[in-house]
């Protein structure tokens, strides 16, 4: 079954699950007798209080047939304040609704366990002292090998020695969803900053500050469900058999992935948000076979102080998917669906660290880290084997992207991108970018992959479809900075690495900071249509493009340029003067076995008001360019200055002796028709025909070695051979010549003369052989075929 038909299954299965609930079972907590001391409820107005249950050491259990708590109501869970676990489990057939409050006392951690599944409403509400852990699971294992099971209820006399729980087993066959259901979120970017501002929604499910909330069953929706646990940890863990291992962390408790467990599907739909900002920034654990998150829905951790925020981790086996766009049924959102794990405070923010087989963003969604105040932002890992980004938001806006920036406010360093996959694409606009918008400073992109393919631009065509580690501007907010950051690098380790259609790879300073480098190595490099390759800078330090490739190829007005000017050209299109004096321009190297550069493609390490660059080129081959004074229609490599030839840079090409470029043949438009010079052949009607006589064969080219594959064919008249003929000596004859010696050296002797010296095997009594010869005689004439005898060496 695909992701398509599995995402359907689950929702048709979680509609039809929910037309079927018992309208008796909304208002019900009964409990059962299966404990040693059974659960008792006490019904209120608009309260049930829970007492009794069985009692070990500081763990509480409780056991209900029916759990549910109907909106404006509230189970009141009356525990002693020594205790530190509840643990609730629902033996009946029934899930339970809950559209009020849960309340307990003290710090009490509390798991409430139903394998038939678990809905909380809009009006849901949390109030304890310690963490919340809904689960589907069967039962809880203990560290003395005993079970709290939920399907299989029985007599717990060997609780009676457990001290902490170890893990959730699911051990069913379809364990029940989990649901949280609400109005969305109201999370926002700062129209003045373009800082990520987190503003309260109207409904959570939330624990106190530092605590863990987690939901661990079968498939888990999120449908406008709001979670938070501000400053603590979130888990989603969607497993359909095996367990979860539980530690337990003084305030927090975390789970862990186990060997051949079987995970489902969770899907965040309609600005659900799960929240872990706080001083400092908490984290959340994902784990499933599929996630999406779409409608505007999010995942966010903010760290607000001053101390390190908390890493992230999402892990699906399958797919990882974010979705843009909205259907129009969901709230207003000024975010974009995503995750979003960043600083506005001092501290640095927490890493995230994403892992699947396939990782998907599309119409406008967006993976965020960075700083929003004098913090540092983390940094983002992705490893995936396929890692797609394409399409706009519905109103052609919002670009989707990866990105680890630094905005207005922010004095921060922004974390780094790392990616190793086996095929990124980026397509439609679509954008990796570590850039900086004032004075805080560009983390670095970092690549490896077997395939990469940046395609496209955004729908007004400012925006190609690319890597950026730029300082740039922001024309679309309120501030204008101060660009003072410096811009940060970009690396790519490739098989091959293919731009098209005005695709990018661009580092630059728009700024007074310093630009960033190119680091490139791909056995093939394809640039098409308007792609381009680019380090500019206006004021500060230059940037360096270096390039090693098998096969460097330039097409349709590509570019690799390392230029400097005060007049830059906008993502809009917009050209301005920033003014101030431009650096000079970068440098470029290039190691190729093969450079084509066609079609006005250039390569330019230019300067405007200033000194131009290096371009050095080591090549074995270069194709449809060459260097050139300045710029002209045709493909060139320059490294000029507007302030005149005294300013300009070097351009050095290494290449072999000969030329390759010469050996490129133009062929003509109009080829000659040639059927009418051809001669017609011999008409075999007439008793015409072609013979070749003799012994066949065709000379070998003196140039070559003998081989002695081909037979000698005397070309003479035939009277000319029968009045030369001579008789070729027999075989006995020929074994009384003497032999031929094989040339070894020469030496010169006291005339002058050159004799030719062969050596003699033998011991003591070994020497040479000396044939004569004149230092400048020439060659003697060829003797004639009749005197040549075959020799066997040959």
């Amino acid at each position: 079954m695909n992701y398509s038909l599995q995402l359907i299954w689950f929702l048709s299965t979680f509609c039809l699950f929910c037309l079927t609930i018992p309208l008796g079972t909304l208002a019900q907590i009964v409990p059962d007798s299966t404990l040693p001391n059974n659960t008792i409820a006490i019904t209120g107005k608009n309260s049930i209080r829970i007492e009794g249950g069985t009692q070990t050491g500081s763990n509480l259990f409780h056991s209900f047939r029916e759990f549910a708590i109907p909106t404006g109501s509230e189970a009141y869970f009356n525990n002693t304040l020594n205790i530190q676990n509840i643990f609730s489990r629902v033996t009946g057939s029934n899930f339970s609704h809950i559209d009020g409050i849960i309340r307990a006392n003290g710090q009490a951690n509390l798991f409430l366990i139903n394998p038939s599944g678990i809905i909380f409403g809009r009006h849901a509400q949390l109030n304890i002292g310690g963490s919340f852990i809904a689960t589907t699971a069967n039962s809880i294992k203990f560290d003395n090998g005993s079970e709290f099971n939920a399907s299989n209820p029985q007599n717990i006399a060997s609780l009676l020695t457990i001290k902490v729980p170890i893990g959730l087993q699911f051990s069913g066959a379809n364990p029940g969803i989990i649901n949280v259901e609400g109005s969305g979120h109201n999370f926002g970017f700062s129209r003045k900053t373009g800082a990520l501002e987190t503003n309260e929604p109207t409904n959570n499910l939330a624990v106190q500050p530092g605590k863990t909330l987690a939901l661990i069953g079968g498939n888990i929706a999120l449908t406008g469900g709001n979670l938070k646990a501000e400053s603590g940890s979130i888990a989603l863990f969607s497993i359909v058999r095996g367990e979860a291992p539980i530690e337990m962390n003084n305030n927090q408790i975390t789970f862990k992935n186990q060997p051949n467990t079987q995970f489902g599907n969770i899907i965040l739909s309609g600005t659900a948000s799960i929240n872990t900002s706080g001083l400092p920034g908490g984290y959340f654990q994902i784990q499933s076979r599929n996630l999406t998150l779409e409608q505007g829905s999010v995942m966010v951790s903010i760290n607000q102080g001053s101390q390190p925020g908390k890493n992230v981790f999402i892990n699906a086996l399958e797919n990882i998917e974010l979705i843009g766009r909205k259907t129009g049924n969901e709230t207003n959102s000024g975010i974009g669906t995503g995750f979003f794990v960043r600083t506005n405070g001092s501290g640095e923010a927490g890493n995230l660290t994403i892992t699947s087989d396939r990782l998907t963003l599309r119409d406008g969604a967006a993976i965020a880290m960075g700083t929003d105040g004098s913090g540092n932002s983390g940094h983002l890992q992705i490893i995936a084997n396929k890692v797609f980004l394409g399409g706009l938001s519905a109103d052609g806006a919002t670009l989707t992207a990866i990105v680890s920036n630094p905005t207005i406010p922010s004095t921060g360093i922004g974390g780094d991108i790392n990616i190793q996959t086996q095929q990124l694409t980026l397509e439609n606009g679509a954008v990796i970018s570590v850039s900086t918008f004032g004075a805080g400073t560009s983390g670095n992109i970092k690549v490896i992959a077997d395939e990469i393919l940046f395609r496209g631009t955004s729908t007004t065509g400012g925006i190609g479809s690319g890597f950026y580690a730029r300082t740039t501007l922001n024309t679309d907010l309120i501030s204008v900075p101060q660009l003072t950051g410096n811009a940060g690098n970009v690396t790519i380790i490739a098989n091959r690495l293919r731009l098209q259609d005005r695709g990018r790879i661009n580092v630059g300073n728009l700024g007074k900071g310093n630009a960033g480098n190119i680091n490139i190595t791909a056995s093939t490099i394809e640039l098409d249509n308007q792609s381009l390759i680019t380090a500019t800078q206006r004021q500060a330090e230059q940037g360096n493009i270096t390039i090693q490739s098998e096969n460097l190829r330039l097409r349709h007005n590509s570019n690799i340029t390392t230029d400097a000017s005060s007049t830059v050209t906008l993502d809009t299109g917009e050209k301005i003067n920033l003014g101030g004096n431009s650096t000079n321009g970068g440098n470029i190297f290039i190691t190729t076995n093969t450079l084509v550069a066609l079609e006005n493609s250039d390569i330019t390490a230019n300067a405007q008001q200033s000194f131009g660059g290096r371009v050095i080129i080591n090549s074995r081959g270069i194709f449809g360019t060459t260097f050139r004074q300045q710029t002209t229609p045709q493909s060139d490599i320059t490294a000029t200055s507007s302030l005149g030839a005294q300013f300009s840079g070097i351009v050095q090409i290494n290449t072999p002796d000969t030329s390759v470029s010469e050996s490129v043949v133009h062929l003509p438009g109009n080829f000659v028709a040639m059927d009418d010079r051809i001669v017609s052949s011999c008409r075999t009607s007439q008793n015409n025909s072609f013979s070749i006589t003799g012994s066949g064969g065709l000379p070998e080219s003196p140039n070559e070695t003998l081989l002695g594959r081909t037979v000698w064919r005397d070309l003479r008249p035939p009277n000319e051979i029968s009045r030369h003929n001579t008789t070729l000596p027999s075989p006995r004859e020929t074994s009384k010549l003497t032999p031929i010696i094989e040339v070894t050296g020469w030496i010169k002797n006291l005339q002058g003369e050159v004799e030719l010296i062969a050596g003699v095997q033998g011991g003591r009594g070994a020497g040479v052989q000396r044939c004569r010869g004149h230092q400048n005689s020439k060659l003697s004439p060829v003797p004639s075929p009749q005197s040549l005898i075959p020799n066997p060496l040959f």
